[in-house]
């Protein structure tokens, strides 16, 4: 009887050592990979943190995360694109 309380036992243990791996966080994720964007010289103006920043060409703003980009350097004081 001993033997098959034994064999019970360690069953059990394989069983719960089995299910701790489902129960644990997925592996880490590799990361994105970089944006790589050219040295081409045509101003955008886009919003960043409630800000207008302008960025030398519209690669440049979306790889730093700005929103609604448009084209144009952005204006004095913070301001919207200047339309020539």
């Amino acid at each position: 009887m001993k033997p098959f309380v034994m064999i019970l036992v360690c069953l059990a243990a394989l069983g719960q050592s089995a299910a701790a791996p489902a129960d644990s966080p997925p592996p880490p994720r590799p990361p994105e990979p970089k944006t790589v964007c050219i040295e081409v010289y045509q101003p955008v103006c886009g919003s960043k943190n409630g800000k207008h920043v302008t960025y030398s060409n519209s690669c440049f703003a979306k790889a730093d995360g700005a929103t609604e980009v448009s084209d144009g350097a952005c204006g004095p004081g913070d301001q919207p694109p200047v339309k020539h």
